[in-house]
């Protein structure tokens, strides 16, 4: 699947490359999807402020999430599919509870634009970055910050310098968790 500024996600048969479904559905530039483990559900965030949720093999919207109030840049599933993380300009990252349709926790910590957000392997910690240079690490059932990596510098002489010196597009975590 692939999503675009031309407000779609499209559908492909990677096989034989060929286009299944165009999903139409957001207002503004496509920023993020994310497909469920077992396939059958897409997810995909925007630039209109919605999450929807779709059904990838009928190319059918599902449920439409709206809990954001700026742009959201990046949407993930947790290993099971039975929560979506969603963040962006907001500044606020959702957990959605996808048999609800409700948001079930929210975290705030970043100071810019969150540019991605996923869950761990295991499901237990999040992992978000952002325009404000860091990366922070979210306990899950605690509802707290675990971590903020990139902060400082440890060989900075001089000064608090972060150690990225641009903004962090996307990080992930390894297959182990790490």
């Amino acid at each position: 699947a692939s999503c675009s500024d031309d407000q779609t996600i499209k559908i492909w048969n990677v096989a034989t490359g060929t286009l299944v479904h165009t999903l139409a559905g957001h207002d503004d530039y496509v920023r993020s999807i994310s497909y469920r483990s077992d396939g059958a559900m897409l997810a995909s965030g925007g630039d209109d402020t919605k999450v929807i949720l779709w059904d990838p093999k009928e190319g059918t919207v599902l449920q439409t999430l709206e809990g954001h109030s700026d742009y959201v840049r990046s949407v993930d599933f947790n290993e099971n599919g039975s929560y979506l993380v969603s963040a962006g300009d907001d500044l606020i990252i959702n957990i959605w509870d996808v048999s609800l349709g409700e948001v079930v926790a929210q975290y705030d910590g970043h100071e810019d634009y969150i540019n991605s957000v996923v869950f761990s392997p295991n499901g237990s910690t999040l992992l978000s970055c952002a325009d404000d240079r860091l990366i922070k690490l979210w306990d899950i059932e605690a509802g707290a910050e675990l971590a903020t990596l990139g902060q400082y510098e440890p060989e900075a002489e001089v000064g608090m310098e972060r150690v990225y010196n641009q903004v962090v597009l996307s990080a992930t975590f390894s297959p182990d968790g790490d």
